[in-house]
């Protein structure tokens, strides 16, 4: 899926957090009462376990949690076996830390929608693959206002885009990202979660499965070997 399917909505999504910015976007998005949608990493930038207050703290405050992979590995270049497990361990992670399984997942890069070993690999594990049509390439070292002009440049409504983030920029999650909302807002758009512009209005269909988290003990940890299994 590359796109929404309501009219007039707007999905910003975020990929490679949780990061040490992320509280800071957090508290823009509160203040202006908008939803996001989070594509999270296991061990990437940062390890999720250490960063669990993070996604612990999006998933309350009523944004959508979906799977990244846990490494950000180009999943057109694994075996079914690493796939697989890409998927799991951090499925692990969300279980432990937000008693979650989403349904949704970003193939990192958008690479392997075309492959038929990945999509039926991640079909088989009960995943629907969202890529974007939009994409403000911040992690290229775009200013402010060259991200901005992504957003100025999406088609108007009844039109609708998924913009592509990164919370792991310093400048997309403390500066343009909440600029980016409300220039959306002002050109009419309704910003919502990836789900609820799929028309997916119940935040629980958003997950798979939807448990008690754990409690954190000596197993919420990241190692480098962990990366590959």
């Amino acid at each position: 899926i590359t796109t929404c399917k309501e009219p007039g909505t707007v999905a910003i999504t975020f990929d490679d957090g949780p990061s040490k910015f992320t509280h800071t976007l957090l508290d823009s998005l509160k203040a202006m009462d908008v939803k996001a949608t989070f594509f999270i990493n296991g061990n990437n930038f940062g390890c999720i376990y250490d960063l669990a207050d993070v996604l612990i703290r999006a998933k309350r405050e009523g944004h959508q949690i979906a799977h990244h992979t846990w490494s950000h590995p180009d999943l057109a270049t694994l075996t079914k076996e690493q796939i697989v497990y890409q998927v799991k361990k951090l499925e692990e992670a969300f279980l432990k830390i937000i008693g979650v399984v989403p349904k949704f997942i970003r193939p990192p890069f958008g690479s392997g929608v075309d492959s038929d070993l990945v999509m039926s690999t991640l079909t088989e594990l009960g995943y629907t693959a969202i890529v974007w049509d939009t994409d403000t390439n911040d992690w290229q070292g775009r200013t402010t206002a060259q991200s901005l002009d992504v957003y100025k440049k999406a088609s108007p409504p009844p039109h609708a885009h998924i913009v592509l983030n990164h919370d792991t920029i310093k400048n997309t999650a403390t500066n343009m990202a909440p600029k980016a909302f409300k220039l959306m807002q002002n050109r009419k758009f309704k910003i919502t979660t990836v789900g609820q512009c799929l028309g997916i209005s119940d935040p629980n269909k958003w997950y798979q499965k939807i448990q008690a988290p754990g409690k954190r003990d000596n197993t919420w940890v990241c190692t480098e070997t962990d990366k590959t299994g």
